[in-house]
């Protein structure tokens, strides 16, 4: 799929179980698609993403700094992701974009402050759900502070998070903020 697409329509790829082969132009061509729903993206059948003519499955995703939002079902079932870095540049990830990734073991973020400022569109959207250890810079974040108000779902799942301290900073606490953190 050339980085000349922006859209994918509906149910575009719907039935499509049989699918052998789906490549993309880049990580950040597949980060920009519009995915109008979840059998949009034909990652919705096939688990698997190779990108650029690279005939080795990617299993690490580096989301690149020309990207401000990732969009809807981006990552889809891609049941070979294991780790998962977030740029600084990301602000916004669309509705179902991890969904399915049951494998992320970890994820890092830029810093500490970037996990509690990017804003999650469901319990989907975040990497962090599935993931085992969560890091800003490489340093664990199962024990934060949070300085903030805290976006609905963002630590939705959260098996990872341990311990956490909200200062006098924060005012409200989004729907499912912490919703299943089995810690």
């Amino acid at each position: 799929i050339s980085s000349y697409i922006d859209k994918i329509g509906s149910l575009a790829f719907n039935g499509c179980k049989n699918l052998k082969w789906v490549e993309f132009a880049s990580v950040s061509a597949l980060c920009h698609i519009t995915f109008h729903s979840q059998e949009s993206n034909p990652l919705y059948y096939f688990h698997h993403i190779y990108v650029n003519g690279n005939n080795k499955e990617i299993t690490e995703i580096d989301v690149p700094e020309d990207i401000e939002d990732i969009s809807s079902y981006a990552f889809i079932n891609c049941e070979a992701i294991t780790k998962v870095t977030i740029s600084s540049s990301v602000r916004h990830i669309g509705k179902g974009a991890f969904q399915g990734c049951n494998n992320i073991y970890t994820v890092d973020y830029p810093s500490s402050d970037a996990l509690t400022s990017i804003s999650y569109a469901d319990s989907y959207s975040s990497p962090m759900r599935n993931a085992t250890i969560v890091t800003a810079q490489g340093i664990d974040q199962s024990a934060i502070t949070i300085n903030r108000n805290v976006e609905s779902n963002i630590f939705y799942g959260a098996k990872w998070l341990e311990r956490v301290v909200l200062t006098d900073g924060v005012r409200t606490i989004g729907s499912s903020a912490f919703r299943e953190c089995s810690n």
